[in-house]
C-alpha cells in the first residue's frame, strides 16, 4: 500500500477558517465564537460574530461549523472587504424575467459607514405567493445594490428551484418533468483509504439535502455483491424511468491495472472495471432510460506518476489504472479524478480532492450553469488553483462526454 504523503500545498479554505482569517486580520474588535451541540443524528453549531448570530446543520461537528460559517461569510455586515459582483443586476433582471418572478429594491439607506439596499423578491406558484428578503451592504448605493443582487442569485430558495427548472426546460437541455429526480449511486471502498467517509459526507450534502435526489450508499462490497446491485439498479431505472431525469456514479477505490479493487479476501486482489459497471447502464440494458443523461465520477489512481502537489495517493501499491475504453452510446459523462497514468490525492480535512471540489463547483454553480461548463472549474481548480510555487504533486481531471445536450443539475420540487 502507497504510503500517505503530507501535505505539500495549502489546501482549500474552509469556510470556518476563512472566517477566521476575516476576523483576525480585518475585524480585530470582533469576537468570534462558535458552539456545537447534537440533536438526534445532526449536529448543530450556533455561531457567533460580534452582535450577529449564525447557525448551522450537519452530519458532523465540521459540516456544522462550516454551514455556520458560509452562512456568516454571506450575510455578515462586517464584510467590508467582500468582492461584489458588478453585473449582479443585470443576471437578476434577466433571470426573474424569464420566470416571471418580481423583484423590487426599496429605498436605500446609510447605516453608519456603510450603505444599504435590500431587496424583496416575489413569486406566485399555485396560489402560494413566496417572498425573501436579501440584504447588500457596501461603501457606495450602487454597489450595495449590486450585492443585494449578488446575494440574492446565491442564497435564494426561490431562483434555484425555478430556474435550473427554466434552463432544464429551454430547447438543447436534457429535460427534467414534473417531479422527476435524479438518482444517485455511492460505490465508496474505505480500507485503507483514510478520510473516504468524508467523500460520502460531502456528496450526500449536495446530493440529498440541496438537491433532494435519491441515492444508495454501496460501502465495501466484494465483486459478487457489487456486480448483484448493480444489476437491481438498472433494473430498478428501466423499470421507473419516468420517475428520473438522470443517474449518477460517485466510485471512490483503489485502481489497478485491472480496475478498481474489490472488498473480496484474499492474496490475489479481485478487481472491477469502470468499463464493467457502466455497461449496466448502456442503452441495450436499460432501454427505458434512452436519451437520459447517465453520469460516472471516478476517484481512483490511473497510474504511479505524480503530477507537478497534493495529498494520499489513490492507487494500490504500485500497479496502475487500466485504459478504460469509451462506450460508443450517447448521454453518458465520465470524469477522471486525473490524467491516465496519474495519481489522485486525499486529504484529511477535505476527503478526496476532485470530489471536493467537484461537490463545491456543483453548489456554487448549480443554478447558473451546466454540468460540462461547471466541470472545467474543476479542472482549473486541481490543476491550477491547488499548486503553489514549488509546483509539487497537483493533479489534472479529465473528462469524457457524448452528451448531445446541456445537462443542468435540478432540484426536485418538493
Amino acid at each position: 500500500m502507497a504510503d500517505k504523503l503530507e501535505v505539500l500545498t495549502k489546501a482549500p479554505k474552509s469556510p470556518y477558517k476563512q472566517l477566521e482569517e476575516l476576523v483576525s486580520k480585518t475585524l480585530r474588535k470582533i469576537k468570534l465564537q462558535c458552539d456545537i451541540s447534537q440533536i438526534e443524528n445532526e449536529f448543530v453549531a450556533k455561531l457567533i460574530l460580534g452582535d450577529e448570530v449564525y447557525s448551522g446543520c450537519g452530519t458532523n461537528k465540521t459540516t456544522a461549523k462550516d454551514n455556520a460559517a458560509n452562512d456568516a461569510l454571506m450575510n455578515t455586515k462586517y464584510h467590508s472587504e467582500t468582492k461584489i459582483d458588478k453585473k449582479a443586476v443585470d443576471k437578476l433582471i434577466a433571470i426573474c424575467q424569464n420566470m416571471q418572478i418580481n423583484h423590487t429594491y426599496e429605498e436605500t439607506y446609510q447605516e453608519e459607514d456603510e450603505f444599504v439596499c435590500k431587496l424583496i423578491i416575489t413569486h406566485e406558484n399555485d396560489g402560494i405567493v413566496k417572498d425573501e428578503e436579501h440584504v447588500g451592504r457596501a461603501k457606495s448605493r450602487k454597489d450595495a445594490k449590486q450585492d443585494a443582487a449578488s446575494r440574492a442569485l446565491i442564497k435564494s430558495t426561490i431562483i434555484p428551484k425555478y430556474s435550473a427548472k427554466d434552463m432544464a426546460s429551454a430547447d438543447g437541455s436534457y429535460a427534467c418533468i414534473g417531479n422527476q429526480t435524479g438518482y444517485v449511486l455511492i460505490i465508496i471502498f474505505r480500507t485503507d483509504r483514510d478520510w473516504a467517509d468524508k467523500d460520502e459526507e460531502n456528496i450526500i450534502e449536495l446530493m440529498s439535502g440541496i438537491l433532494k435526489f435519491e441515492y444508495s450508499v454501496v460501502a465495501d462490497p466484494i465483486k459478487a455483491e457489487l456486480v448483484k446491485i448493480l444489476e437491481n439498479i438498472s433494473s430498478n431505472l428501466n423499470e421507473n424511468y419516468k420517475s428520473y431525469y438522470s443517474f449518477m456514479v460517485f466510485l471512490m477505490a483503489h485502481g489497478s491495472q485491472f480496475g478498481v479493487v474489490t472488498a473480496d479476501k484474499g492474496k490475489k486482489k479481485i478487481t472491477i472495471s469502470v468499463d464493467e459497471i457502466m455497461e449496466f447502464f448502456k442503452n441495450d440494458k436499460i432501454p427505458n432510460f434512452v436519451g437520459k443523461p447517465k453520469m460516472f465520477f471516478i476517484q481512483s489512481c490511473r497510474g504511479n506518476s505524480i503530477q507537478e502537489t497534493f495529498v494520499q495517493p489513490d492507487n494500490d501499491d504500485d500497479e496502475t489504472l487500466e485504459r478504460i475504453s469509451a462506450p460508443t452510446d450517447a448521454d453518458i459523462f465520465i470524469a477522471y479524478a486525473t490524467t491516465e497514468g496519474h495519481k489522485a490525492f486525499r486529504h484529511k480535512h477535505f476527503g478526496s480532492m476532485f470530489i471536493y471540489e467537484c461537490i463545491k463547483k456543483f453548489k456554487e454553480q448549480y443554478t447558473k450553469t451546466h454540468l460540462e461548463e461547471m466541470m472545467i472549474d474543476v479542472k482549473a481548480a486541481l490543476a491550477i488553483g491547488s499548486a503553489d510555487k514549488t509546483k509539487r504533486h497537483v493533479q489534472m481531471p479529465c473528462t469524457w462526454s457524448t452528451l448531445t445536450k446541456r445537462l443542468f443539475l435540478v432540484p426536485t420540487e418538493s
